[in-house]
Parts: C-alpha cells; structure tokens; sequence
C-alpha cells in the first residue's frame, strides 16, 4: 500500500512539471511578443520623431538661404530700378549726343554709386549700341563708349535677353569685363513712353553670396544650387569661393544631380509652374529621396525673379535614429 501510494505521487511530478513548463515557455513568448511590439512602437515614434526635426531642419535651411538670397537682391535692385528711372538717365539715353545731358546722367550715377554693391556699373544705348563702364570715384573726363554691343557675341547676350524680356529687369551671371571677375548682374530696361532706350546693369559679387548663402555647411553633407526656370545651375555651392569667370556653353542642370524619382517629378512641376517671377509668398517645397545619398531636397523660390534655390541633404546632416540609440 505504501508503495503503490508513493508511486502514484512520482507519476504526477512530471505532469506538473511540464504544465509548468508550459507556462513559462506562454510567458517567455508572450514577453518576446511584447518586446518586438514595443520596439516597433518605439522605432515608429522615434522614425517620426527624427524625420519631422529633420524636415522641420531642410525648411528652416531652405528659408534662410532664400531670405539671405531676397535680401541682397531687393537692395540692389531697389537702386539699380531709380537709376533705370531716373530723368536724368532717361533724358541722356534718348539724346546720346548731348554734353549737357550726358553730365547730368553722369552726375546722376555717382550719386547711387555708392550705395551699389558693384565697383563697376554697365550700360548700352539701344540707338548707337555703345557700351559704357563707370567706375565709381572716376572723374568725368574721358567718360565715352569703351566698346560696342554685338548680338554675336556671347558676352553681349546680357544686354540683348534684356531687351528682348518681358520683363522691366533680367538677372544673368556673367564677368565683369574690368576686373574679371564673375558677378551676379541686375540689368535693368531704360525706357520712355513704351520705347526701349537701353539697359542699365549693377552687379553683385558672385563668392560672397554663395558663400553666405552655403559657407557654413560641409559641402559633402549639404549641396546648394541657385537655378534658373531651366534648371541651368547659376550657383554652386561646390566652388563657393570662386570668383573666377564661367564656361559659356556650360549648362550643367539640376536634373542631373539627382535621379531620384520623387526629386525629378518635384523639380518638373516646379519648372512648370514658374510663368513669371515668384512672389513672397511662395513658400518652399520639401521632397524626402529614397534612393541616392541625399534623404531630403528643398526648393525655394527666389522672389522678384525666375530662379530658385535648390538644397540636397544627406543623412549626415539631418537627424538620424542612430543619434537617439543611448536613450
């Protein structure tokens, strides 16, 4: 009797252990399932946490570089417009001939000279197509035409897209004839009564607002473009520091620094949508890429003007999940 009893008490261990076994196995699973679901949740939050700093990152990035870019434009084109619509200048433009009139017009000039960002100020007259420089600070004397304007010559295009624009005003990079370097030029219709009297142009110095613009970000990290409503690439933030003077026939286009498809459709339908110049309340847009090395693409339109700036940002310089692993 003893023995069949203690017998029946071992054959139930097992039993119970195994239920046991059960359980903890159901506990361990069901803790793993909730583990891999609370890293999920957690990857997700923080997914959206890292993209939305990021993208909030790309767009006050893109408004600076724009506002920097407005900033110095609608200075310079301030001036470079009462110059363009001065009397003075009008009356000497439509009686080239004139001595009284050509000092006065001269006068006129050296007063905003000062105020103009360019050393150097050009100007055609569309009757006799001569070309004169003035430096500022230079005498009177000797004032007359150094050259003359010539539809075949690629350096003259400056003057004739002008006149043949629809709009009061072109931008154009091109080099400063005197000092060689290359400027950002305003060139800014003459007129009288609806009749073309010439172009006056001012420039801007071309490294000092790529500099502003893009100097203080790692070029391999950040790529900043100014474009035109082509997308022919005006500015690079590669050669930031150069002054030197462009290739004519260039043409390299924003198309292809990217082939991502999200920021080839963007670029599209921004390039169609530009029928003349933007205003201040163009907003920029923001494209996340997902194939390339760049993970965001900002286009910021310019405003006052046909052209854009374009910014690509890698993962390196924007938020990333990595940075948050220690939490």
């Amino acid at each position: 009797m003893i023995n069949v009893a203690a017998s029946s008490v071992d054959d139930s261990k097992p039993k119970r252990y195994r239920i046991e076994s059960r359980f903890r196995n159901m506990n361990i699973l069901f803790l793993l399932l909730l583990a891999a679901l609370l890293a999920l949740v957690v990857g997700l939050v923080v997914k959206d946490i890292t993209e939305s700093a990021s993208s909030d990152y790309v767009r006050f990035y893109s408004g600076e570089a724009m506002g920097k870019f407005n900033a110095y434009l609608n200075r310079e084109l301030g001036l470079v417009t009462k110059v363009a619509r001065s009397g003075a200048l009008i009356n000497w433009f439509a009686d080239e001939t004139n001595p009284d009139k050509k000092a006065a017009a001269y006068e006129e000039m050296m007063s905003y000279a000062d105020m103009l960002y360019s050393a150097e100020l050009y100007f055609g007259i569309n009757r006799s197509l001569n070309e004169y420089s003035v430096k500022k600070g230079a005498p009177f004397t000797g004032f007359a035409p150094f050259d003359v304007l010539d539809p075949a010559k690629e350096y003259d295009h400056w003057y004739f897209d002008c006149v043949h624009s629809s709009s009061d005003y072109a931008l154009n990079i091109d080099i400063d004839k005197v000092t060689d370097q290359k400027r950002l030029w305003i060139n800014h219709k003459v007129m009288r009564n609806g009749e073309i009297l010439g172009v006056f142009c001012s420039g801007l110095r071309f490294s000092r607002i790529v500099n502003d613009l893009f100097g203080k970000y790692d070029s391999t990290e950040v790529l900043g473009f100014v474009v035109d409503e082509k997308g022919v690439i005006q500015m690079d933030s590669m050669v930031a520091g150069s002054d030197a003077p462009p290739e004519y026939g260039e043409g390299r286009r924003i198309q292809a620094i990217s082939l991502d498809p999200a920021f080839l459709s963007a670029l599209a339908a921004h390039f169609e949508g530009i029928s003349a110049y933007f205003s201040q309340r163009d907003e920029p847009r923001l494209v996340k890429l997902t194939t390339g090395p760049y993970s965001f693409a900002s286009l910021a339109p310019i405003a006052g003007t046909n052209w854009t700036v374009v910014t690509l940002f890698n993962s390196k310089s924007l938020f990333s999940a990595a940075k948050l692993t220690p939490l």
